[in-house]
Formats: structure tokens, C-alpha cells, sequence
């Protein structure tokens, strides 16, 4: 079974960066995903904003394909 998640590349000083997924919610379709992000940007940002403050000098939101093995 497929599914969506939404995922945050941060980057930081130096170049470095790491990708976290937002396992709260899944999703059936991208089109649902993409929505989500756009309703609550702030929502998903701010644990990581609060975590890393100024080291943080990037971000992105992407909604990536996952599967799921159904027993």
C-alpha cells in the first residue's frame, strides 16, 4: 500500500543537512499532502526553529512516496 508523508530538508551553516519526516499524518494522495503543508508551515517548522535557531539557514517541505507491506 502506498502512501505520503511529509518530509523537511534543513540545512545548516557549513553546508550540512538533515531530513526529517513528520510521521503524525499520512496521506493517500500528494495533492492531500501538498495542502497540509501549505495549511500549517508554521506548525511544521517550529520545533525545528526552537531545536536550531541561527544554525538553521535553510529549509524545504516535500511530500515523498511511501510503502507500506499490509500483513
Amino acid at each position: 500500500m502506498w502512501f505520503f508523508v511529509v518530509t523537511v530538508m534543513l540545512t545548516f551553516t557549513g553546508g550540512d543537512h538533515h531530513i526529517r519526516e513528520y510521521k503524525l499524518e499520512t496521506f493517500n494522495e500528494v495533492a492531500e499532502c501538498r495542502q497540509f503543508i501549505t495549511d500549517n508551515k508554521v506548525l511544521l517548522l517550529l520545533p525545528h526553529l526552537l531545536k536550531y535557531g541561527e544554525k538553521m539557514t535553510s529549509f524545504e517541505f516535500n511530500c515523498e512516496k511511501r510503502f507500506e507491506e499490509t500483513i
